[in-house]
């Protein structure tokens, strides 16, 4: 598929017309690639919702575009950086690696040295590659150090700095990687925003979209890894828009390599089936008003100081009628996606506190489908409480059972926690054994309303099989699920 235009200063007509948009779309599908009816009435509903006021960084005809997905690595934070480091140590011209959270961990280390090596081939072949690193935090205390500079704050809400000594970061000092034109920034919004994507461009030929930061947490994670020079573009462009950078790779556009060698070692994540799909970019742009709807609060704070209350009537019925998030390409897409499904949702989040969500899922239990919710306990508990406020993964998923039409469809688990494995930080939906979305957005109030985000729906049964399985055999391998509410076998 041609790639998607991408955006100059002037953003063009956000406000396009959402059939004009489809058409142009399926007239641009190559041959090879289709969609169903149930794909375009999908899109469609799609597209009407999100014309209608759009939120959306890049135009909305750069979201829609075609990949090709090749690889789905389940592991670790540590074991996705390794991936990762595979492809980094492959690049030929430019290396793009955008993270949201920065510490002193394994992660670093293996990126580091990932560094070192690529430097090294870069000048035993006489070039220098293009080397950007990007990230939000390093520290609570460095957001609160930058929002209060000596002479003023930040421009306009934002804090951007250009780390100069990388050895402050924990990175190679720029003697030991001559052979990278290395630039590191960093991103964020106080008081709580952050750029909480996770994605890495080698080449601008492979993209990969998964949950892991660069951090010490012993978390599960999931990762994906994709080509085609449609997506490639289309994630380019949300790039450029958030971090303003245009630069050209010399050389780049000369080099015909076919990308062979750039799937070397990948055969343990190799996908069962590697086709060109249907795809949709879905980022969700910073807002720095929280919006905070202080009445539910209120009860929500109620019910977890004082979890023995019964729940009242009007708590029960609160995740029906929620307040509506911001018009993004990623809430937008969420909320059509559940409302259009018709046989099964799996969702995988380490926190479940958006409103509409909830809403949506209790939607669906009430159409009786098929509901598994694999979730989290005492995860960044300081975090949900002050950006829900007061509520909890745990206060929420209690509301939700109590408000829930009937149970016998709904499986919902809390991650075991046993072994090495803490924490579940995989993000995943899988509807209908049919559209998957990977990415970085994780089902709480942060991730609707504040922070920046990028996820990748993938329409097309083989790969929601092949990463569904993937991620329940590795939950099961990791350390598995308590379930609380049904109970099923996973990846059966």
């Amino acid at each position: 598929m041609p790639s998607p235009p991408l955006p100059d200063d002037d953003d063009g007509d956000k406000n396009q017309d959402a059939e004009g948009i489809l058409t142009g779309y399926l007239a641009a599908l190559p041959p090879s690639v289709s969609l169903t009816g149930e794909d375009e009435g999908l899109l469609r509903s799609f597209l009407r919702t999100l014309c209608e006021g759009p939120d959306t960084p890049v135009p909305i005809p750069t979201l829609l575009t075609t990949s090709l997905p090749r690889t789905y690595h389940a592991g670790t934070g540590r074991s996705q950086t390794e991936y990762l480091a595979r492809a980094i140590k492959r690049a030929r011209h430019e290396v793009i690696f955008v993270t949201c959270f920065w510490a002193a961990s394994d992660s670093l280390a293996i990126l580091s040295a990932a560094l070192r090596e690529l430097s090294a081939r870069a000048l035993a072949g006489s070039r220098r590659i293009r080397v950007r690193i990007c990230f939000s935090s390093v520290s609570a205390w460095q957001k609160v150090r930058q929002s209060f500079p000596p002479g003023g704050g930040g421009r306009k809400g934002r804090v951007r700095r250009t780390w100069e000594c990388l050895e402050e970061l924990g990175l190679p000092g720029r003697g030991e990687v001559r052979g990278l034109d290395v630039v590191v920034w960093s991103l964020f919004f106080p008081p709580f925003s952050v750029l909480h994507g996770k994605y890495c461009v080698v080449d601008r030929r492979s993209v990969f979209i998964g949950s892991g930061n660069v951090s010490w947490e012993c978390w599960g994670e999931g990762c994906g890894g994709f080509g085609g020079g449609g997506f490639v573009s289309s994630v380019l462009a949300y790039y450029r828009a958030v971090w303003g950078d245009y630069g050209e790779v010399p050389g780049l556009a000369e080099d015909d390599d076919d990308g062979e060698e750039d799937r070397e070692g990948e055969e343990e994540d190799a996908l069962k089936e590697i086709k060109e799909y249907p795809t949709i970019l879905l980022p969700n742009p910073h807002h720095p008003n929280p919006n905070f709807p202080i009445r539910s609060s209120i009860r929500s704070l109620t019910s977890l100081l004082l979890p023995c209350l019964p729940i009242p009537q009007q708590q029960q019925q609160q995740p029906h009628s929620p307040q509506p998030p911001p018009n993004t390409p990623q809430n937008a897409f969420l909320l059509t996606l559940l409302s259009h499904a018709k046989t099964s949702i799996t969702i995988h989040t380490p926190n479940l506190t958006s409103k509409p969500l909830l809403a949506s899922l209790l939607s669906a239990a009430s159409r009786k489908l098929r509901i598994t919710i694999i979730t989290c306990r005492n995860m960044m508990r300081l975090e949900q409480l002050a950006t829900t406020p007061f509520s909890t993964t745990e206060s929420c998923v209690r509301a939700f059972v109590a408000s829930l039409p009937g149970v016998e469809n709904v499986h919902l688990g809390y991650w075991r926690g046993g072994g090495e494995v803490r924490q579940w930080h995989v993000k995943a939906l899988i509807v209908d054994d049919a559209w998957t979305v990977i990415g970085s957005a994780n089902g709480d109030r942060a991730s609707w309303w504040g922070s920046g985000e990028i996820n990748v729906c993938v329409f097309g049964r083989g790969y929601a099989r092949d990463v569904g399985g993937r991620l329940e055999r590795w939950a099961v391998e990791a350390g598995g699920v308590e379930w609380v509410l049904g109970g099923r076998e996973l990846a059966a």
